[in-house]
């Protein structure tokens, strides 16, 4: 296997898929369910939610994931309130999805300071998303959330 500083500067084949798979890899012992609804076009996928989970809700900076046979085809990155998407920035294949959310619907807008915030927020949460595998001792996910905070925070220059 090439070492992760060629992967992230030439990009070799199966080096982001490695990547991939070594940032959805369990942080550590299993840790007990955290209820967290995804955006309602999430429906058909399984969620799991990276972040803190107080009286058993995702609340907080984090990052959820959705997962669909297993394999990560969605990243919500921001704040959740009570399990639900209050704040943040979805990456789909097809590009990314910021705003504010109401009970998982993304809420229209045009105002550019709700992108800024959203974009601030998402970048925040993958930056704690990475400290909490870093403090799992998950270096490989850590990077890969790093490098998600810096990417996020890239789109609002």
């Amino acid at each position: 296997m090439s070492s992760l500083s060629e992967c992230l500067t030439k990009r070799l084949p199966g080096c982001v898929a490695g990547l991939v798979l070594a940032a959805t890899a369990a942080a550590g012992p299993a840790e007990p369910p955290c209820h967290a609804v995804g955006p309602a076009d999430w429906q058909p996928l399984s969620v799991r939610w990276v972040g803190e989970c107080p009286d058993g809700r995702a609340e907080g900076l984090g990052v959820l994931r959705g997962l669909a046979q297993g394999k990560v085809v969605r990243l919500y990155f921001g704040r959740m309130q009570a399990g639900q998407p209050q704040i943040g920035v979805v990456e789909q294949a097809d590009g990314y999805v910021a705003g504010r959310f109401e009970h998982g619907v993304l809420l229209p807008s045009d105002a550019r300071e709700d992108y800024v915030l959203a974009f601030t927020t998402a970048s925040a949460a993958a930056e704690a998303a990475s400290q909490r595998f870093s403090q799992a001792g998950n270096a490989a996910s850590a990077h890969f959330y790093h490098a998600k905070a810096r990417r996020l925070a890239e789109q609002m220059d």
